[in-house]
């Protein structure tokens, strides 16, 4: 769910609501993965940490990025340029309790640097922080959700498995390569081509993702 002041509806991008619920087998119900606040707070936070070391990798590309992340009250709030979808907050109201100065805080880190104010916000987050969300003027404008699913060292797909297809990390000097061979995937979207192009090249030099 994504919150929004009235007046800046189309200025501010604002919360994202991860509802996580998922099944590997319907016909099994020890498969079923039962969401509850612990869980949701791991999922959060893991996208969180990931996405700051991503903008730390954009920042050791380019110094002029002004690339920038924060921890608030346990959540993450991250700058990778105002049209970013990286430039929001993650885990929001999961680790800690937020306050008011809190919140003041993280819409100063997004505002001084000239970007809309994103906040990704759980549904099993505090009911406290939603009601402090509605008293600063934010309303829902975005739903997003996140499917996981149980594995375990013996996990395998059902289906067959193609064997002429290989998986494997790529190596320093493929980068470029791999960042190419990423932005042709969206060749259908010529609008998000260099994003995406950007996005690959930065990956590819994450800490953890290689």
């Amino acid at each position: 769910m994504t919150y929004g002041r009235p007046r800046d509806v189309l200025k501010f991008l604002v919360v994202l609501l991860e509802t996580v619920a998922c099944m590997t087998e319907l016909d099994d119900l020890r498969d079923l993965v039962l969401i509850d606040a612990l869980l949701s707070a791991r999922l959060e936070c893991t996208e969180g940490l990931a996405n700051a070391r991503f903008v730390e990798a954009r920042a050791r590309q380019s110094v002029d990025s002004q690339t920038a992340w924060i921890e608030v009250a346990g959540s993450y709030a991250l700058f990778n340029g105002p049209d970013s979808p990286l430039t929001q907050s993650f885990g929001l109201g999961m680790q800690k309790d937020v306050t008011p100065a809190d919140l003041e805080t993280i819409e100063a880190f997004f505002k001084d640097r000239n970007a809309p104010v994103c906040l990704e916000v759980s549904p099993l987050a505090s009911g406290e922080l939603l009601s402090q969300l509605n008293e600063r003027h934010y309303h829902p404008i975005e739903y997003t959700c996140v499917l996981c699913r149980r594995i375990g060292p013996n996990f395998r797909l059902p289906q067959t498995t193609n064997e002429s297809i290989k998986v494997r990390r790529i190596t320093t000097d493929e980068s470029e390569p791999w960042a190419q061979t990423s932005a042709r995937g969206w060749s259908e979207h010529p609008e998000f081509t260099e994003m995406i192009l950007g996005f690959g090249r930065t990956f590819a030099s994450t800490v953890g993702a290689t």
